[in-house]
């Protein structure tokens, strides 16, 4: 019961913090001013060290990468593995649904180039989905998975994908609609699958 609280509260939080930058994704000043600054402060200052990790945690954020982890789990787990992974699944596919529909309305600019589909970011929202997802699994490794999920974020930034408000929108989607899952996570294992 203590748990449905804290997920209970979790979700609304970031339903709220997604909501205020949802409402500010417009074309507020204090938004593009925060997005412009930030970005600038990760993306202009490239070290030898960033220029090799942050490419490699960025895959963590591929959504292929995040089925082929559940594959392996479906695949080769027994009857609660495979209950994870179809969950999982459902969070990714949502998660991914909800995050292009946001992109194809928001139809905003990429901060480095041409393609007007930066808001919000699909890797970070992803990521997050799974460490919200495998946090819930193993409790114990709630950190490390956070850990990733925020460098993926960061690596969005560091590698000109995406400004600030597009990685918290996508990291708050990411935690938010894994979370509302798991919420219901008996009712939808009864669905026929």
């Amino acid at each position: 019961m203590q748990h449905h609280k804290k997920q209970k509260k979790r979700i609304l939080i970031f339903a709220v913090i997604l909501g205020i930058f949802l409402l500010a994704g417009s074309n507020l000043t204090a938004v593009n001013t925060f997005d412009q600054t930030y970005f600038d402060k990760v993306y202009k200052n490239h070290t030898p060290f960033g220029d090799v990790f942050f490419p490699t945690v960025n895959e963590f954020g591929d959504g292929r990468f995040d089925y082929a982890v559940n594959l392996v789990y479906f695949t080769f787990g027994n009857e609660k593995d495979r209950d994870f992974a179809k969950i999982n699944s459902l969070s990714l596919a949502a998660t991914g649904l909800v995050i292009q529909g946001i992109k194809m309305a928001a139809h905003r600019r990429r901060p480095t180039y041409d393609s007007y589909d930066s808001f919000p970011s699909g890797h970070t929202g992803y990521v997050f989905a799974m460490a919200t997802l495998f946090s819930d699994r193993y409790p114990k490794l709630r950190i490390p998975f956070y850990a990733l999920a925020i460098s993926t974020g960061i690596a969005r930034m560091y590698l000109g994908k995406h400004y600030p408000s597009d990685v918290l929108v996508g990291a708050a989607l990411g935690i938010t609609i894994p979370a509302i899952m798991l919420h219901y996570k008996t009712n939808l294992l009864q669905l026929r699958w």
